[in-house]
């Protein structure tokens, strides 16, 4: 399970640098920052059931969709890599704010981000 044919492998590592580098600047602008390994595939993941069976077969923090793509054209293309996700949900039927909220302060607050990684890195 897992396994991207062709590359034979499941896992991408993300570059060190930009992991502590991130990490350390979203403390800083008082986000709840946390590094982990980010689970990315086809599914939507709205089930705690789902969520626990990807969580205990990849030890993933978290889900998402778009992340792993990412880090496949950047392996291939020997290119480093860091994933920072704004987590909407907790991946079980229940959210603790609306969308639209989300989506605002998210937006705001990844911009500020990565303006200080691309300024810093």
């Amino acid at each position: 399970k897992g396994l991207i044919s062709g590359i034979n492998k499941i896992y991408f590592d993300a570059d060190k640098r930009a992991v502590t580098l991130a990490k350390d600047r979203a403390d800083s602008m008082g986000q709840n920052a946390k590094v982990g390994t980010i689970a990315s595939g086809d599914v939507f993941v709205a089930s705690s059931e789902l969520k626990e069976r990807i969580s205990t077969e990849f030890s993933a923090s978290v889900c998402e969709m778009e992340g792993g793509a990412i880090a496949h054209a950047a392996y291939v293309n020997s290119i480093p890599c860091c994933v920072i996700r704004a987590i909407s949900d907790s991946a079980d039927g229940e959210a603790t704010v609306d969308y639209p909220t989300f989506v605002k302060s998210s937006s705001e607050v990844s911009a500020r981000l990565t303006s200080l990684l691309v300024k810093e890195y």
